[in-house]
């Protein structure tokens, strides 16, 4: 059942140690300030019922997930680190002496939701962090990065015939959305891309595309390109005429990186000489 009650409510001993031991500039502190995440509610509404006992609140739920991807902790380690992590048990709502959500009921939640309901948050989070003026679209970055599948690529590669991958993949493969790609010339995986663009003043993502690790960047680049953007950077693997037709056609500036996009600090910033290229 869906449940709306408050669950960043914390007792005031518990107030008292957050307020003087969780640093102002801290990254989950400065999201709370600026993100009203009570929106979650209204958002996921329609994926529960309203019959039987009330539920945690999605907002909590929503959190747990938030810091999972933030900070690229698995599903088994996120209980604990929620029970042991003060500033994440702060960010979620929790008392100083409660226990965390477990990592079955967090799954469910992601299950429950599924891609679309949790494009519909990330578009929402997305919206008010530009109303915040914390997305500036002077510059975008898109960029990619593999994610491999939990699978026996040996035992796949073993049945390959060919240079299509898609016949043998469905027959032997435990994850037959998966596809081998390249993230370079002599390096290979077995997986997926996450197609991803980035502001880069605020490090933000602001729009993220799943593909098949097979599906080529160059594809995914126009479906990122969203907002009233004034200039976007890729590297060479984004080189395509239709790239640089759109572009030209709303008046974006394209530059060429120097340097590659790091997606797991997202801290450098393009101070390099970039050129402009035409189509």
């Amino acid at each position: 059942m869906f449940s709306n009650q408050p669950q960043d409510q914390n007792n005031m001993f518990g107030s008292f140690v957050y307020d003087h031991v969780i640093p102002d500039d801290h990254l989950l502190k400065k999201l709370s300030k600026v993100i009203d995440f009570s929106f979650v509610e209204d958002e996921t509404r329609e994926f529960y019922s309203h019959t039987g006992r009330p539920g945690l609140s999605p907002v909590m739920l929503f959190k747990c997930c938030l810091i999972a991807f933030l900070y690229d902790i698995s599903d088994r380690r996120l209980e604990d680190e929620i029970d042991y992590h003060i500033v994440f048990k702060w960010f979620v709502g929790l008392d100083i002496d409660q226990k965390s959500p477990d990592h079955s009921t967090m799954i469910r939640f992601r299950d429950r939701l599924g891609e679309e309901g949790f494009r519909r948050l990330f578009n929402r989070i997305v919206e008010l962090t530009r109303e915040a003026g914390l997305v500036d679209d002077r510059l975008t970055i898109i960029d990619s990065t593999h994610v491999t599948a939990n699978v026996d690529v040996g035992r796949l590669k073993k049945y390959k015939q060919g240079d299509d991958d898609k016949s043998y993949v469905d027959r032997y493969s435990p994850d037959p959305e998966a596809r081998f790609g390249r993230k370079s010339k002599s390096k290979g995986f077995y997986g997926y891309k996450d197609h991803v663009a980035i502001g880069a003043d605020s490090s933000i993502i602001t729009a993220i595309r799943t593909t098949a690790g097979n599906v080529p960047d160059r594809d995914m680049f126009i479906s990122l390109i969203t907002g009233q953007h004034r200039a976007a950077t890729a590297d060479k693997a984004y080189d395509a005429a239709p790239n640089w037709s759109y572009l030209q056609s709303r008046s974006i500036q394209a530059l060429l990186t120097c340097v590659a996009v790091n997606l797991k600090t997202l801290a450098r910033r393009l101070d390099c000489p970039a050129r402009v290229k035409h189509a």
